[in-house]
């Protein structure tokens, strides 16, 4: 009882699962990467007050992305609508600096916000759907989305000089926000202890969910 205190109380169920959701989102763009989409992760933009989990760059587009894990019980369907609203709010106001770096390299229709949901709250969502000029999607369908992106929204000479602003004037977290190679892999221990952590964390933030379901 003590640890479910601890970790409900200092929000590290929520940080966890994010953090998680996070990773899963990476894992799907990092396999983009041979279609010819670039990929800077974790972006704290200058100037913006939030940050960017991720931001692709490619002939489909300029494309910031907000990754949400949603651990709602089924049936609690205003969980899942409150915290899209939200991330569909949080994407569209940080991306705006995004876009304003690149008056001319990327027009309004190469410009595109999304949010990819993650967790068993998000498998009822259905097909990607917009939301206030915003794709909402389930992780599982963002391959997909990409891939049907058209291919002439950007051009080359564009891409290229973008990208060098892009790297040049991102204040970014840490090392691997840049996704230029496939990072190596993770011993296997790691992958271990972060299951076992994630799930004890999304068990009891389900735990929690569902009493207060009950309660109201």
């Amino acid at each position: 009882m003590v640890t479910m205190h601890v970790i409900l109380s200092t929000g590290t169920a929520t940080q966890m699962a994010g953090e998680f959701a996070e990773r899963c989102t990476a894992t799907e763009l990092r396999r983009a990467r041979r279609r010819g989409w670039r990929i800077v992760n974790a972006v704290k933009l200058r100037r913006a007050t939030g940050d960017l989990d991720h931001i692709i760059l490619g002939r489909g587009g300029l494309i910031a992305i907000e990754t949400k894990w949603i651990g709602a019980p089924s049936g609690a369907d205003w969980v899942v609508r409150a915290r899209v609203n939200k991330a569909v709010k949080q994407v569209s106001d940080t991306a705006a600096w995004l876009y304003a770096m690149f008056p001319n390299d990327v027009g309004a229709e190469a410009r595109q916000n999304v949010v990819v949901l993650w967790g068993t709250g998000a498998d009822g969502w259905g097909a990607p759907t917009e939301i206030d000029n915003v794709i909402v999607l389930q992780g599982r369908d963002l391959r997909a989305w990409l891939d049907a992106r058209p291919t002439t929204l950007v051009t080359d000479t564009a891409i290229e000089r973008v990208w060098k602003i892009l790297i040049d004037t991102v204040d970014r977290r840490d090392a691997n926000a840049l996704e230029t190679k496939r990072p190596g892999p993770m011993p296997i221990g790691g992958h271990i202890a972060r299951l076992f952590g994630f799930a004890v964390a999304t068990m009891l933030v389900m735990l929690l969910l569902a009493f207060l379901v009950t309660a109201v």
